[in-house]
Order: structure tokens, then C-alpha cells, then sequence
């Protein structure tokens, strides 16, 4: 009895977890490589359009903190549109000015 009760308060075994949660991480650095890529070939884009073809949630956490880290730098800009709800991407040409001292 006292070994059935100590085996029911061990933790489950990792396997047990195997096919309900399968971590899959995404770069941000490549995502936002492919951000850079996408607007050098046209210049601006719709923030939803770079989500299209998210295959996964680890993606689009990707392609959203690559979008933030791209704004940081002053790769890129987002503009306002009228709805309020889908800006534009665009690719910065200069990069950040540094401060005069």
C-alpha cells in the first residue's frame, strides 16, 4: 500500500507530455531577416499580410516581436491607416541618426 501511494505522487514522465505540447521554437533574428527581404522587394506592406502563412503560434510571436525589434532600430515604420486596424509596414531607408554630444 505505502509503495502503490508513492508511486501515485511521482510526476507523470516527460513521454506522457510528448504529444500535447511540442515546443517549436521560431527565430526572431530570421524572421525579421525575412521582414527586411519582403519589404527591399516592395518597400511596404500590410502589418496582416506578414503573419499570411504562420504555420504555427511560435511564428507569429516571431513575426510580431521581429516587427517591434525592426521598429527599435528604425528599420522600419509603421504608418496609421483610416481604420485603424491594418497599418503599413514601411522600410526605412537611413538608419537611426546618431545624437550629436
Amino acid at each position: 500500500e505505502i509503495q502503490n501511494r508513492a508511486e501515485r505522487k511521482l510526476p507523470p514522465p516527460r513521454a506522457a507530455f510528448r504529444e500535447i505540447v511540442q515546443h517549436e521554437p521560431y527565430p526572431v533574428e530570421s524572421k525579421a531577416r525575412d521582414i527586411l527581404q519582403k519589404l527591399k522587394e516592395g518597400g511596404i506592406t500590410r502589418f496582416l499580410l506578414l503573419f499570411r502563412g504562420s504555420r504555427s503560434r511560435s511564428e507569429v510571436v516571431a513575426t510580431f516581436l521581429a516587427i517591434l525589434d525592426l521598429c527599435k532600430t528604425n528599420s522600419v515604420t509603421l504608418e496609421d491607416d483610416p481604420g485603424g486596424e491594418n497599418p503599413n509596414v514601411r522600410l526605412l531607408d537611413k538608419h537611426p541618426r546618431e545624437e550629436m554630444t
